[in-house]
């Protein structure tokens, strides 16, 4: 929490100073309190291995969902060409077989039928 208030200070600072000293303080506040909010909400779910920065990891046992198989895809900005290549691999059966074929399955009510995965 204190780095992302520091963090937070900082980048406000360096951006209100384009208004004057006001705007220095101002910004590092704003920045500061900002950054602390972020702070506490990343350790938040560091500290519980069932949360993920926007409440509970989908994946995780106590999230409640079955899971099913799905191909981990390419890592984004490194292995593609953008951050979300691998979004939409999930309905692409020459990128993603099991998935692709998993996601008609439940839609249709044949849920029993699909290949499952552990949760994390």
């Amino acid at each position: 929490m204190l780095g992302g208030a520091g963090a937070g200070a900082v980048a406000g600072g360096v951006v209100g100073s384009a208004l004057g000293p006001l705007g220095t303080v101002g910004g590092a506040v704003i920045g500061g309190v900002g950054g602390g909010v972020h702070g506490f909400v990343v350790a938040d779910a560091v500290s519980d291995d069932s949360q993920i920065y926007f409440g509970t990891d989908p994946a995780h046992g106590d999230f409640g969902a079955n899971r099913f198989l799905v191909d981990d895809g390419p890592v984004p900005l490194i292995e593609g060409g953008g951050p979300m290549d691998a979004h939409s691999n999930y309905f692409n059966p020459n990128k993603d077989k099991d998935s692709a074929s998993n996601i008609p399955r439940i839609i249709s009510g044949h849920a029993q039928d699909i290949t499952t995965e552990e949760h994390r």
